[in-house]
């Protein structure tokens, strides 16, 4: 799927090689709908390869590639946990454009295949730094495929996809029908326990119990997040460009 871009990417980084205004230059084509401090923290890079200026050039690719209707959500206080295609909207095509030029400015390929393992900003950022870096590369969080999960949780009507399964968080998109309650979406979270537990080979019962009742903008999509606490699992629920709020337990 990347041939044609692979090719275009060799004949660039070919092409930068012959002198470093060749190479700014061509950069500048690459980043040139990016902010002006992206551009220039991209060159600083090229010469230093200060790993604190990658933080500022892989947000701002991001920033460049998502629908301008979305870009406002860069300057939220969580803009580590959006989700690269939940809350900016970003699929494979996407995705495969972000790394071509996160590729250019590292002057390092990344391979499709480690792809899978970028869910949000903050997987993004720590595996630009690892490959970056030479540190040991993140490990990928498990992400099961629908038949998977649907078979997990059998004929109980599934209300989750997307799941995300990390050591002691897992996390997963909202499916049920409208409109949405502090009841099912309680429903959901258990169901991502059952496919966590079954995943990590750790069954356990699911009794959920609500906090309360919840403020949902049925305009947005709700994610479900599910974290390891002491005495089980608390559930949360979050929609695009808002702060997390506790269902209950789980």
């Amino acid at each position: 799927m990347r041939q044609g871009g692979e090719n275009d990417r060799v004949m660039r980084m070919s092409e930068e090689n012959t002198t470093p205004d060749l190479a700014n230059a061509a950069l500048e084509q690459s980043l040139k709908r990016c902010r002006p401090e992206v551009i220039s923290a991209a060159k600083e890079y090229r010469n230093t390869k200060d790993a604190k200026l990658l933080p500022m050039i892989v947000v701002g690719v991001l920033e460049r590639y998502v629908e301008p209707e979305r870009r406002g959500l860069f300057a939220g206080k969580n803009t580590s946990e959006l989700k690269l295609q939940a809350d900016l909207g970003m699929d494979s095509l996407v995705m495969v454009e972000v790394v071509m030029t996160l590729e250019e400015v590292l002057s390092q390929q990344i391979p499709d295949t480690e792809l899978r393992g970028l869910v949000t900003i903050e997987d993004t950022l720590a595996y630009v730094n690892a490959k970056a870096t030479g540190a040991p590369l993140p490990e990928a969080p498990d992400r099961p495929v629908a038949e998977m999960v649907n078979m997990l949780l059998g004929d109980s009507g599934v209300l989750i996809r997307d799941v995300v399964l990390r050591p002691a968080k897992a996390e997963a998109v909202y499916s049920g029908a409208e409109p949405k309650s502090a009841d099912s979406l309680m429903t959901a979270a258990g169901q991502l326990l059952t496919v966590w537990g079954s995943r990590k080979n750790e069954p356990q019962a699911s009794s959920p119990k609500t906090t309360g009742t919840v403020a949902i903008d049925e305009a947005l999509p709700v994610q479900l997040r599910i974290e390891k606490a002491a005495a089980g699992w608390n559930a949360f629920y979050l929609q695009t460009g808002k702060e997390a709020v506790q269902l209950g337990t789980v």
